[in-house]
């Protein structure tokens, strides 16, 4: 990490998506259900589903805490389905509403690191993976775990398998395990070892077992055949219940090593079998012989193939890197374009020498990627490297392998080179760990696991052991660091030391645990300019998964003669541990899913620790690596992280907020802010749960916030938000953050009170507060301070108070003001830097008895009050308004205004009369919970000879829920090309004493409330915009209020946001000569005439366009362009991406641009392609494409009709769903005809944080859309 990036906190944002390393996953499970569900978990990712043949998916954690998925179970006999989860470290998860939540349930279960999940009746059984207390587990439901007998207290159980032929009179369990297989007959509450069990090298065991069963011709005898698994040796097979065992591996490559079981097709009687590196085998008569089904470079890193159960004759194959899908038998597999899927599993990352910009390269468990500074492609295919790394030396770059030892990249024939020659001839398991000497490119050092150190001096081409001092545990390598001849390396019994190049060892460090037993060590590093100071972390946990005081990292300063456990760290699971950055910063990774875990930086040597996982969406890092110019993090299952610093200096936070209202009701909202103090920011934005708002500057703090209110109702758990910070120079970083699983805080603190009451005279005063008295956990508080009102004003903050009770030591407050005083609980997240706070307030005044000159008189002092309700624009909301009559020199000098329940307003008055009826207007907010009424407020004047005047405000009602103008034809968030009118209906007509007013303000760049443009007191339906020329590409909010009152005033309020002539999908032409404007990022366009796109022509620009893609719905795949690829390399690349090259765009297609930067083309001369040209030839399923008739989204639905419905209605089973992108406001608009006839879809569209089309938005020309056709 750069040094000026590495001082703050990074701003991590994922690299995600179509193409980007492992992406997808790695997947432990995956099934379809009957109800055209697919599922899908991944080791590091959790579930993820998806009901539309896979082409978007969504992720299901909400209380799935671990997402290190081992297996899984879904039982599809409930209504609704229930599932289970096998989670290493955090025991077995359930949920019984298919999905929605996981509780966990390890009530009983001895050791958290389950392996393996197997149903049998109503009872769940567990395999387990601990050095003590291991084993199978079972549960029947509504009990506890219980422990199996028969098995070893300390195996380690790779799967279980259940035998079972009704017809063959065959029921029995077998576990397999690393102590060879146990078979149980009574559900698994017994087991015995079985006579024999089959083994590979390197101690390989047995890994699955299937059986099939079989009655050979002319005989009546019935056959159970068991074929196991075991890596580096392949099939054994057994006919006699497993008593004796023979290797069956006709046809296959030498050293065979299964990625998992062996899975069967019942449709064609085949079986199938992935290797690792050497593609898939199957077998049509049980395994007897083998033949090659699909090669390594048709079907990479996959570890089984099954038929679908969602499509008949479609296979589905599970890989390292999500699902991939062959509709034609296997000679052509699709997959990893779609929407929604996890990260991937990756491991680490390295640059080589090109110059200007460095290559990156990424290991991830399907191979090595290559990141040219433009967009990551994948390196032709190697055996599978879920422990491997990739390792670059100058321009060379290397591979380790899980169980295939290392390769070299040949850059001249692109392909891979094992370079293995003077290694252990069998690498099953041996994940080897390649570090180079630091002084020749040719000199390395390799690690393997159980056969210790290598060398080569000649680049691989030759290794020799050199292993003198290192035997048992010490040959179990975890990581190198060398400079030159002297090496240090952790192992599994401690970490050794060598000065002559690896020649002898010798013990320097071995941790200890409680019982004094030696502990494995984790990464080590020693200081690039000292060589003396070295550090190495620690990571050992329970059975339960806790960790255990001896982690952490611990320092030496003398070349590994003494060592000291750094208290900032200690007891940290810590996983990786390295020196990176030119300020050789110490970075920590703790493998820990809560606030203790994450990522952690020192500066100064370990004596400080500061969290640095802003942004991160899992704590499982494998490693980071800096850039220069930022950094990358390497994660087990959510894929590569990044942060990017040019020197500007900035961090982000994130506060989920819950008030009580002064009706007791709590309020809720999010703010996401960053901390700017070189100013190099132009703006910010949060958007979520179907709310959006722009970023305000405070200068004084240099400080963005962006806030989202959503009054009663909170968000539900796990909720997305999206954040995007904009630098005055560069491009925008997006980045997305949840709501935890627990949900808002909501513990508020009670009884607070400044000392003096309400009336304040001591300068200094202590404010109390009761501890909250519901909720749980550890609490500290914030406590501000501010001028009370609508635009609070803060004057002083005390961030992180441990007690109930702080003095203020602020600003001097000004006698005759009042403030409002502000606690919040708070529990903050370190990793992700996120506060969720509860908090309440009361209002003091400040030395506010007596009026220092002249006393108190009593009287109207004001001439309107406005009762007001509000909605529209955000959750609905209430309060006051009270205007005041002004004359030159009247004298006013302050205003004050205090309702129940500690509401209130004060501020000076204007120097000068503000508008030319002589008022000015001040707001008392009253909170998102309808006051009860009647109840009296009290404004007070002061005057500039300190004289007072006291009126009561007496609210005696608030405007009806139904007095809401309603039908207004403007839809929110419009993009509207003309502002002229706009219609509604007032639901008051004809009442007495009641009136329609409007007005019209410009929304400024921060989000806030600019001058207000218009006002019309009086208006009728269709209202008439009379007001100054809208100023194109800004927003705008109009409010139209029903009133009823004159001096007195009813009102409800109804806010409109929309944006005038803003790119995005509301704009646009008709016709040809159309003018499509596209955004820095991702753009979705169309073609709307009938003359066809020339690609190459029209988005060759390397310099505006990074990529182009077309969806070709007869093949289900993409084709791509991207102009900074010459034709021949385009064609390679997309090749090996099983992509169509993208060419030509037809009438009424739909693409995607992704833009290096904002620019405008014309779509070309054409007739304008008709909505009604689909109706016959738009297929089932995803569809891309784009019209020129401007339909709505109803319209364009019925359009597609042989039969046109009744007015008002939608076309029923035309569309199921119809989504079209909005680039300016990086959001999803979204139409469903279904929703639209019930009417339930803008609910349902505001529920999900998506835009609205409204009545009026349009399919304008230019713009594509996705359609999906039942």
């Amino acid at each position: 990490m750069a040094s000026s990036s590495i001082a703050q906190s990074p701003n991590w944002t994922q690299v995600t998506g179509p193409g980007t390393p492992g992406y997808g996953g790695l997947v432990r499970f995956s099934q379809g259900t009957p109800d055209g569900t697919a599922w899908m978990m991944t080791e590091g990712g959790g579930l993820h589903k998806s009901t539309d043949n896979g082409a978007t998916w969504t992720a299901s954690n909400n209380g799935l805490t671990h997402l290190r998925i081992k297996a899984g179970i879904i039982n599809t006999a409930r209504t609704p389905y229930s599932l289970d989860a096998a989670t290493y470290g955090g025991g077995v998860f359930d949920s019984v509403d298919a999905g929605a939540t996981w509780v966990a349930m390890n009530d009983g279960l001895g050791c958290t690191y389950v392996t393996a999940l197997t149903g049998v009746g109503s009872r769940l059984l567990a395999g387990t993976d601990c050095q003590s207390a291991s084993g199978v587990y079972f549960i029947e439901a509504g009990q506890g775990w219980t422990l199996a007998t028969g098995l070893p207290g300390n195996v380690r159980v790779n799967s279980i398998s259940r035998v079972i032929h009704t017809n063959f009179a065959v029921d029995f369990l077998l576990a397999n395990t690393d102590q060879g297989i146990f078979k149980s007959t009574d559900s698994g509450s017994t087991w015995a070892a079985l006579p024999a069990s089959p083994s590979g090298p390197n101690g390989a065991v047995v890994y699955n077992v299937r059986a099939l069963f079989y009655t050979p011709t002319g005989t009546s005898t019935n056959v159970t055949r068991l074929l196991a698994t075991v890596e580096g040796a392949g099939i054994f097979v057994s006919e006699d219940g497993g008593n004796t065992w023979t290797a069956s591996n006709t046809g296959l490559p030498a050293n065979p090593v299964p990625m998992s079981g062996l899975r069967f097709d019942n449709n064609t009687s085949t079986l199938y079998l992935s290797l690792d590196g050497d593609g898939t085998y199957k077998s049509n008569d049980r395994g007897v012989s083998w033949t090659l089904a699909f090669a390594q470079n048709v079907l990479p890193s996959v570890r089984g193939v099954s038929p679908s159960s969602l499509v008949a004759g479609r296979l589905v194959a599970d890989t390292l890197a999500g699902l991939r899908v062959s509709t034609d038998g296997g000679a052509t597999w699709q997959g990893g374009g779609a929407t929604g899927l996890p990260g991937g599993w990756t491991t680490n990352l390295k640059m080589d020498n090109a110059t200007p910009t460095p290559n990156i390269y990424a290991s991830a468990a399907d191979g090595v990627y290559k990141f040219n500074g433009t967009q990551w492609a994948k390196m032709p295919p190697l055996p599978n490297m879920m422990y491997g790394q990739v390792k670059v030396r100058g321009s060379t770059v290397y591979a380790t392998t899980s169980n295939k030892g290392v390769f070299k990249f040949n850059a001249s024939t692109g392909v891979w080179n094992a370079i293995n020659n003077g290694l252990p001839t069998n690498l099953v398991g041996r994940n080897p760990k390649y570090v180079g000497d630091g002084t020749n490119a040719n000199n390395a050092y390799l690690g393997l696991q159980g056969d210790g150190i290598y060398y080569t001096s000649d680049a691989g081409a030759n290794w020799s052991p050199r292993n003198t001092g290192l035997s048992g545990n010490a040959l179990f390598i975890n990581s190198i660091d060398a400079y030159g001849a002297l090496i240090y390396i952790s192992t599994d019994a401690g970490v050794f030391k060598s000065t002559n190049g690896g020649l002898n060892w010798a013990l320097v460090f071995a941790p200890k645990n409680a019982a004094n037993q030696t502990v494995p060590s984790g990464g080590v590093s020693a200081d690039p300019l000292t060589h003396s100071t070295v550090y190495v972390g620690v990571f050992n946990t329970t059975e339960l998964g806790a960790s255990l005081p001896s982690n952490g990292v611990y320092k030496s300063t003398d070349a590994g003669a003494t060592w000291t456990q750094l208290s900032g760290m200690a007891g940290k699971k810590v996983r990786d541990l390295r020196i990176e950055g030119a300020d050789n910063t110490l970075v920590a990774s703790v493998w820990e899913p809560s606030v203790d875990g994450g990522l952690f930086t020192s500066n100064d040597g370990g004596a400080t620790w500061e969290p640095a996982s802003n942004g991160l969406t899992t704590h499982l890092v494998n490693s980071v690596m800096a850039t220069g110019t930022g950094a990358y993090a390497a994660t087990r299952g959510a894929g590569l992280f990044k942060f990017d610093d040019t020197s500007s200096v900035y961090s982000e936070w994130k506060y989920f907020g819950a008030w009580l209202d002064s009706n007791g009701a709590l309020s809720y909202g999010v703010d996401f802010g960053v901390n700017d103090a070189n100013q190099t920011l132009s703006g910010t934005s949060l958007s979520g749960n179907g709310q959006s708002a722009v970023g305000a500057l405070d200068t004084g703090a240099n400080q963005w916030n962006a806030h989202l209110q959503f009054g009663a109702t909170a968000p539900a758990s796990n909720t997305v938000f999206t954040a995007v910070t904009t630098p005055k120079t560069g491009t925008p970083t997006t980045s997305n953050f949840s709501l935890r699983a627990a949900g808002y805080n909501t513990a508020v603190p009670t009884n607070i009170q400044p000392s003096g009451g309400a009336n304040v005279t001591a300068a200094q005063p202590v404010f109390s507060w009761s501890a909250p008295v519901s909720g749980s956990g550890a609490y500290s508080y914030h406590v501000q301070v501010r001028t009370a009102g609508m635009s609070f004003t803060q004057v002083w903050s005390s961030p992180n108070v441990s007690g109930t009770s702080v003095t203020y030591n602020g600003p001097a407050l000004v006698p005759g003001t009042s403030y409002q005083l502000d606690v919040q609980s708070q529990q903050h997240d370190s990793p992700t830097n996120t506060t969720y706070g509860a908090g309440a307030s009361t209002t003091f005044c400040f030395q506010c008895s007596g009026g220092g000159g002249g006393g108190t008189t009593t009287g109207a002092n004001y001439d309107q009050l406005f009762i007001g309700r509000n909605a529209g624009a955000s959750p609905e909301n209430f309060g006051l308004g009270v205007s005041y009559p002004r004359a030159a020199n009247d004298g006013k000098a302050s205003y004050a205004i205090a309702c129940p329940g500690g509401k209130s307003a004060s501020g000076t008055f204007g120097t000068a009369i503000v508008n030319g009826a002589g008022h000015e207007w001040y707001n008392v907010d009253l909170g998102f919970t309808q006051p009860a009424t009647p109840f009296d407020c009290t404004s007070t004047v002061t005057y500039s000879d300190g004289t007072t005047n006291v009126a009561t405000l007496t609210v005696d009602k608030f405007a009806a829920a139904l007095d809401y103008p309603t039908a207004i034809s403007l839809a929110a968030n419009a993009d509207v090309s003309s502002f002229t009118s706009v219609s509604f209906t007032n639901p008051l007509a004809g009442a007495a004493n009641t009136r329609v007013q409007s007005n019209l303000w410009e929304v400024n760049g921060t989000g806030g409330y600019g001058q207000q443009l218009w006002y019309v007191g009086n208006t009728a339906s269709p209202m008439t915009y009379t007001g100054p020329a809208l100023t194109p590409n800004t927003h705008y909010q109009l409010a139209i209020t029903t009133v009823e009152g004159t001096n007195v005033m009813h009102a409800a309020q109804y806010w409109i946001p929309f944006c005038y002539q803003c790119t995005g999908t509301g704009g646009g032409g008709t016709g040809s000569g159309t003018a499509v404007n596209a955004v820095s990022g991702w753009n979705l366009l169309g073609n709307s005439t009938t003359t066809a796109i020339d690609v190459a022509s029209a988005y060759g620009d390397p310099a505006k366009v990074t990529t182009v893609w077309k969806w070709v719905p007869a093949t289900s795949k993409w084709a791509f362009y991207a102009p900074s690829m010459t034709p021949a390399n385009l064609a390679t690349y997309a090749a090996s991406k099983q992509y169509d090259v993208l060419t030509t765009i037809v009438g009424g297609e739909g693409f995607w641009v992704n833009a290096a930067s904002t620019f405008t083309s014309t779509l070309p001369a054409g007739t304008a392609v008709s909505s009604g040209s689909f109706a016959t030839t738009l297929g089932s399923g995803w569809s891309l494409i784009s019209i020129g008739d401007n339909k709505t989204p109803r319209a364009f639905n019925n359009a597609l009709s042989p039969t046109p419905p009744s007015a008002g209605i939608a076309a029923a089973s035309i569309l199921t769903t119809l989504w079209a992108w909005d680039s300016g406001k990086s959001s999803w608009y979204f139409y469903a005809p279904s929703l639209d006839n019930s009417n339930g879809l803008a609910d349902y569209t505001f529920s999900k944080g998506y835009l609205d089309f409204g009545t009026t938005g349009t399919l304008a020309p230019g713009v594509g859309f996705w359609v999906n056709k039942p």
